[in-house]
C-alpha cells in the first residue's frame, strides 16, 4: 500500500503548499490539467488525473472548480485573456500597422504553443454548455477582431497594400492556430517566435519569384473573388 500522503507535502505546478492562496492554487490545477489535455485529450483525461498530478485528492479540486467542463472553459478564458494582454503592449508607441502586426504574429506564434493556447486551439470544439460556449466565443471574436482592425491600420497608414482585412486575419489565424497541432519545440529548432516572424515575412513578401511578371488574373477566373464587401 502506497504512503499516506503527508499534510506538509507540497502542490504540485505552480501553487507554493497546501495553505497558499486559493487563487495560486486554480491556477496551478488550471495548469495542471491543461497539459494533461495536451497529452492525453480532454474526453481521456480525469479529475482524478488531474488531482494525482497536483498531489491532491479529487475532493480537494472541488474547492476551486465545479467540474471538468468548468476547468476546461477557465484554461481557454484564461488563454485568451493572456494573448490580449500580449496584444494590448502592441498599441504603445508610434508603429505602423505592419509592425505591428509582426508583433502580433510573433506573441501569438508563441502563445498558441503554450499549454493555454494550445487548450483554445485543440478544444475550441468540445460541446459545452450554451453559456460557456458563448462566453468563448465572445473572447474568440475579441481576439480575431484586433487581428482585422490591425491589418485595417496597416491598409489605412500604408504600410499594407489594399486588402480585405478580414480574409487576411482568417489566414493568419488559421496559420497560427494550426502551429498548436504540430509544433513541438527541440533543440536545433526554430522557435515558436521564429516561426511566427517567418510566416509574416511569407504574408509581407509573398511567394511569387522578384523578376517574373505575375500573369494577369481575369475578374471572375478561379482563384480569385469578385465579391465586395466585409466578413459575412
Amino acid at each position: 500500500m502506497a504512503p499516506a500522503r503527508a499534510q506538509s507535502e507540497r502542490w504540485a505546478g505552480s501553487a507554493p503548499d497546501r495553505g497558499g492562496p486559493p487563487l495560486v492554487k486554480k491556477q496551478a490545477i488550471l495548469r495542471a490539467a491543461a497539459a494533461l489535455f495536451r497529452d492525453r485529450g480532454y474526453e481521456r483525461t480525469r479529475l482524478n488525473d488531474i488531482a494525482q498530478a497536483l498531489n491532491v485528492t479529487k475532493p480537494t479540486l472541488y474547492y476551486y472548480v465545479k467540474n471538468k467542463e468548468d476547468i476546461l472553459v477557465e484554461i481557454q478564458q484564461t488563454g485568451f485573456d493572456e494573448i490580449m494582454d500580449e496584444l494590448a503592449k502592441l498599441d504603445r508607441g508610434t508603429q505602423s500597422g505592419a509592425e505591428i502586426l509582426r508583433g502580433l504574429i510573433v506573441r501569438y506564434a508563441n502563445w498558441i504553443t503554450s499549454e493555454f493556447g494550445i487548450c483554445v486551439a485543440r478544444h475550441f470544439l468540445i460541446t459545452l454548455a450554451p453559456e460557456n460556449l458563448a462566453r468563448l466565443r465572445k473572447a474568440r471574436r475579441t481576439v480575431e477582431r484586433k487581428i482585422r482592425d490591425t491589418i485595417a491600420r496597416g491598409v489605412e497608414d500604408g504600410s499594407i497594400r489594399p486588402c480585405e482585412p478580414w480574409i487576411v486575419a482568417t489566414a493568419v489565424v488559421g496559420a497560427l492556430n494550426w502551429m498548436a497541432f504540430w509544433y513541438k519545440p527541440a533543440a536545433g529548432r526554430r522557435g515558436a517566435g521564429e516561426l511566427g516572424n517567418a510566416y509574416f515575412d511569407l504574408l509581407n513578401e509573398g511567394i511569387a519569384a522578384r523578376s517574373r511578371v505575375r500573369p494577369r488574373v481575369r475578374a471572375g477566373s478561379p482563384g480569385r473573388s469578385t465579391r465586395k464587401g466585409s466578413e459575412p
